[in-house]
């Protein structure tokens, strides 16, 4: 079963003779209705994501309608942008494949293949008719914020990047910079200009309404043709993971360097408490709304949080603590039990 907007749905696909019917059901799991997908809109196989349909029709491009099943995107939107995307280099027998759409239905972003091994990447505004991306850019796409709102993310070959969360414009930093990253939590970043030789730069974290903006020292790209991956990511509000050089990685909370001895990594246990841990087990449980340090432990790892309840563990023994750090109860491992 699947949800289509606020529907239960669910898909009979016959592979063999290449159709593909809807059910819509009740809450009780009757049937309210059935719909053919082959005959009308022309679909092979369907399947939901948030509020839209996706399908792929009897060609195996992809095309996506919302809930009323009025087309989104079809791949007849991209006719006259095809030889911007793919070049001069793929085949002519292409296969469109849709990835995603953005949160307000502007920004689709996917790949064409040819069969052969030609591939290409593109970003589309389907309200403007615009294509946001050229021949030879790749396109990736992260989640940007806690509402689950995809950012894209064009890299063109000279390595530029530019970020794009809704509308056809990239977006700027306050002082009018592009940014160049998506860094989760709503902030996105970019690198001040630095040398090739250079093996960091000084790198710009800025919240989305430009209330917060940090500098950080952060580890550069290889080389020019930039990364896929920041080396900062938000990991809670105002609190930072930042790759440094050698691509050992710092958690800053704002200025405030809490963890720094190259190897800093996050676990999230509770839809909003992370726990970052080092090499030397320190962890730190950080509340994700607002970037509060919640716990501290040494030689302690946190699992879960539950309600007040924090779980962490040693080797040995699981403890139960109150958000204070005071042990309410300790529990001798299981597998250490039978030693």
């Amino acid at each position: 079963y699947d949800r289509l907007g606020d529907r239960i749905v669910s898909f009979d696909t016959d592979y063999d003779n290449l159709t593909c019917s809807m059910r819509v059901l009740n809450q009780d799991g009757t049937v309210e209705s059935e719909q053919d997908l082959t005959a009308d809109p022309g679909l092979v196989s369907a399947w939901c994501s948030g509020k839209y349909l996706y399908g792929t029709d009897v060609d195996g491009d992809t095309r996506i309608y919302n809930a009323r099943l009025e087309p989104v995107f079809l791949p007849d939107m991209l006719k006259d942008s095809l030889d911007t995307i793919c070049g001069s280099s793929m085949g002519a027998q292409r296969t469109i494949s849709a990835y995603g759409i953005s949160r307000d239905g502007a920004l689709v972003n996917g790949e064409i293949t040819d069969g052969e091994g030609g591939y290409a990447s593109f970003l589309y505004d389907r309200k403007t008719g615009k294509l946001l991306s050229g021949t030879g850019d790749d396109v990736q796409n992260d989640v940007a914020n806690d509402a689950g709102d995809i950012g894209y993310t064009v890299t063109k070959p000279d390595g530029t990047r530019l970020v794009y969360l809704d509308g056809d414009e990239p977006l700027k930093a306050s002082d009018g910079t592009p940014f160049q990253y998506i860094l989760g939590r709503d902030y996105y970043g970019y690198y001040e200009s630095y040398d090739s030789y250079e093996s960091t730069a000084r790198f710009h974290v800025e919240s989305r309404n430009g209330s917060e903006r940090y500098v950080y020292t952060a580890q550069t790209p290889a080389d020019d043709s930039g990364i896929y991956f920041s080396p900062v990511r938000a990991v809670a509000k105002g609190c930072f993971l930042v790759t440094e050089s050698d691509s050992s990685t710092a958690l800053w909370k704002a200025d405030d360097c809490l963890i720094h001895n190259g190897s800093a990594y996050d676990n999230v246990v509770a839809d909003d408490y992370v726990a970052v841990s080092d090499a030397d087990n320190k962890t730190l449980l950080l509340k994700r709304s607002d970037g509060g340090i919640m716990l501290r432990t040494q030689d302690e790892y946190i699992t879960s949080v539950v309600g007040p309840v924090v779980c962490t563990g040693t080797m040995n023994f699981h403890y139960f603590k109150t958000l204070d750090g005071k042990t309410v109860l300790k529990v001798l491992d299981a597998y250490s039990a039978l030693d």
